[in-house]
């Protein structure tokens, strides 16, 4: 039953991962005219949250525009890198059956970059109301 749940939960963030960079994949061009947001924060309340604009980013990314990324949302160099590493660390524990990737997510923080991240967050959402994504 282990193995399965094991097995499960990587195929399961893998399948994630790819999901979103199909998604990513198929988007169009970012532009005012098909800017559509799908984030339920900045829908209910007509003001961004921390995170929007990432996806423009990654689609900004996909075309090569790492600067026009950078301005949209810092996030999304983040999530692309993350996912990335995340992606190849997920297969390299499926094929050596180790659980490494799982144990590094679910150790605990060091408060000091808790912290740092929350603040750099907050900045990052103030940063967005600015600009009115």
């Amino acid at each position: 039953m282990y193995q399965f749940k094991f097995r499960l939960r990587y195929y399961i963030f893998l399948a994630s991962i790819v999901f979103v960079y199909i998604l990513v994949i198929l988007a169009e061009f970012p532009t005012e005219a098909n800017h559509t947001s799908y984030c339920v924060f900045h829908n209910i309340t007509g003001y961004p949250c921390g995170a929007c604009g990432t996806g423009r980013g990654l689609i900004f990314l996909r075309y090569g525009y790492l600067y026009k990324a950078l301005l949209i949302n810092p996030l999304s160099i983040i999530v692309f890198i993350f996912s990335i590493v995340a992606f190849f660390w997920l297969l390299y524990d499926i094929i050596n059956k180790k659980e490494t990737f799982f144990q590094i997510l679910n150790s605990k923080i060091n408060m000091k970059f808790a912290i740092i991240l929350f603040i750099l967050v907050i900045a990052n959402w103030v940063w967005n109301i600015e600009k009115g994504i």
